[in-house]
């Protein structure tokens, strides 16, 4: 179903139309920073407090940058992971959404204190847990159009990392690693971009 959304055209003389709560977008050009190859969906980041850093601008095992999202991977684009929910602590509703990855591959998030910039396969990792303070999510697999969707209850699910003192105020990152054995570096992994959270009561 697809509605045609009141929306000016004076970014680039696009026009977008809503769909399932996103954007639906023409190929062709840029759009705040995103290369649009082929007609895509925006989701935009609904979760206040949510900051999205490691796209791979630069950095790729092969040349494989993807601005706005982790490296690319076979499927021609980057992993992207995206918030929606809220960051409050109590309600713990906070839904994490991988996309753009390869379709029924194994995947996993982990969540850390410390930003870090290291190669990681065909990609970058950028969380790290500092002081200990690290939290592996179990593997699950994506779905048929490559996406894998976590939550709610992400911090009541991380209850078994005793250095992790989830409080108010405190910054917690969030990626996703998956494998992706026809790479275009041949590596077989590769991870999304990141996102940092911070926590509200």
């Amino acid at each position: 179903f697809l509605v045609v959304a009141d929306m000016p055209k004076a970014l680039m003389g696009i026009t977008a139309v809503t769909w399932d709560g996103g954007i639906l977008i023409p190929g062709g050009g840029w759009y705040y920073g995103w290369e649009l190859r082929d007609v895509q969906i925006y989701y935009p980041d609904r979760a206040q407090g949510v900051m999205p850093f490691c796209s791979c601008d630069e950095g790729g095992a092969c040349g494989n940058h993807e601005s706005g999202a982790g490296c690319r991977n076979s499927t021609g684009v980057g992993g992207v992971l995206s918030a929606d929910g809220t960051t409050s602590l109590a309600a713990d509703d906070l839904v994490l959404t991988a996309s753009r990855l390869p379709a029924y591959e194994l995947a996993f998030a982990w969540l850390g204190k410390s930003e870090v910039d290291l190669a990681f396969g065909d990609g970058r990792r950028c969380v790290a847990g500092g002081a200990g303070a690290f939290f592996r999510y179990p593997a699950a697999s994506t779905n048929a159009h490559g996406a894998l969707v976590l939550g709610a209850g992400l911090f009541a699910g991380a209850s078994g990392c005793n250095l992790c003192d989830f409080t108010p105020g405190s910054t917690w990152s969030f990626q996703l690693a998956y494998r992706d054995p026809l790479g275009p570096c041949g590596l077989g992994l590769n991870a999304t971009n990141a996102l940092a959270v911070s926590l509200a009561p």
